[in-house]
């Protein structure tokens, strides 16, 4: 985009170099020439004309220049009467969280006001009969052209089974996740949510693994599941016949704030986890979607786990990167920018393209009070949906569950919340 002051600038250049050159396209020279061909002693001067094309190209491109003057003017004073918000400065982050630069094709990442959310005392003890400000951005009237974006991008999420979305906070990550969560909820997909962070009545209704006091207990449980889901699919897929896509429902799994509690779940696990993911996950009619602040192995899973596959995700995940913009009026001082970039393997390169995030891509019915906000998942839940089981998965080894159990403050037994 051109800066306002440049455009203002460049404008009289533009408009006197595209008169000066319309003018000087009639002008003529004074050449002598042989009056008698047979005699050339004889010579008179004349006037001759610019020769074509150099007359016509002159005029053309003189009164471009000059009409080219008046949209730089234009831009110029709009630019000066709505500046645009200035992007966040590149500042010092930890090794783990830093996110590589565009030579290393990687994205820049966005995260929303909410990832930056956290639960407080008051949050938890939050009285029932509290005034709630409801916005549901599902019922916005959003514009043709946000409406196709949004329809696109939906397509594209739900058409492939393996996603991360990446970058620093105030990117969006989170919302992200959370509006591709309520479009498989749409579909009628099963849904699964893993974030140990998670604040309190965040992403109210959907089926969360990381509430309860045993948080990583919690959150191995709902991976073991999703394993154990997975290997079941395949393995009635070779011993008899049987299409997880017509006899299944679709199974997503939504894993966030990964680089925040990856290194204290099981690395066997985790091993197994990625496995799945790249590995079966496609032939199940099952998918997941991983967020985290960088797309390095050590911010999606560990490095032992993913040991040698560092090539295997960037092939069998695509990815997009958030972008955050600096904005004072909204919580944190962070907001999405408004485009991302999405990151594909093709043709044994990593291939990369600009997108535009549509306004609509927001998590369902936001909800807000003068000391929480969340979202509310429960409108899109079936109402006939059976509560799962708060059991342990059979096939848990008991050494993830000891290891795991002893990272929480206190150990008093094994759930999963589903608001």
């Amino acid at each position: 985009m051109i800066n306002a002051k440049i455009a203002l600038i460049l404008c009289p250049f533009n408009l006197i170099a595209g008169l000066w050159l319309f003018s000087a396209s009639f002008s003529t020279q004074e050449m002598r020439v042989d009056v008698d061909e047979y005699n050339q002693s004889k010579q008179a001067e004349v006037l001759v004309p610019i020769p074509e094309p150099f007359q016509s190209g002159s005029r053309y491109l003189g009164l471009m220049m000059a009409a080219s003057s008046i949209g730089l003017a234009y831009l110029g004073a709009n630019g000066l009467r709505n500046p645009p918000t200035k992007t966040m400065k590149n500042t010092k982050r930890r090794a783990s969280d830093s996110v590589p630069d565009r030579s290393a094709r990687s994205f820049r990442n966005e995260v929303a006001p909410e990832d930056s959310f956290s639960a407080s005392e008051d949050e938890l003890n939050f009285p029932a009969d509290t005034q709630v400000q409801e916005t549901t951005f599902t019922k916005k009237k959003f514009s043709p052209r946000e409406q196709d974006d949004t329809a696109e991008l939906r397509k594209v999420f739900l058409s492939y089974p393996a996603w991360i979305i990446y970058g620093p906070m105030g990117g969006g990550k989170t919302s992200k996740g959370g509006w591709v969560a309520a479009e498989h909820l749409k579909r009628g997909d099963k849904v699964m949510y893993i974030n140990p962070m998670v604040p309190y009545k965040f992403f109210e209704g959907l089926e969360i693994y990381g509430r309860s006091q045993n948080a990583y207990i919690d959150v191995t449980q709902g991976i073991t599941k999703f394993i154990d889901e997975a290997e079941r699919r395949l393995t009635m897929r070779r011993t008899r016949i049987y299409d997880p896509f017509a006899e299944d429902e679709h199974w997503f799994l939504l894993c966030d704030e990964m680089t925040s509690w990856e290194a204290s779940i099981d690395q066997e696990l985790m091993y197994r986890f990625m496995q799945t993911c790249t590995e079966k996950i496609r032939q199940a009619n099952m998918s997941a979607l991983l967020i985290a602040h960088g797309k390095t192995i050590g911010c999606l899973g560990g490095t032992r786990a993913n040991a040698g596959k560092a090539d295997v995700i960037a092939r069998q995940f695509k990815m997009m990167q958030c972008v955050p913009q600096e904005d004072a009026s909204v919580e944190g001082g962070l907001r999405c920018a408004g485009h991302a970039y999405v990151e594909w393997y093709e043709n044994n390169e990593i291939r990369s393209k600009r997108i535009t995030i549509p306004k609509a891509m927001q998590p369902p019915n936001r909800q807000k009070t003068e000391t929480l906000t969340w979202y509310d998942f429960t409108p899109l839940i079936p109402k006939n949906e059976e509560e799962p089981e708060l059991t342990t998965i059979k096939s848990m080894p008991l050494e993830w569950t000891d290891r795991t159990k002893s990272l929480n403050d206190n150990g008093l037994g094994l759930s999963h919340s589903q608001n």
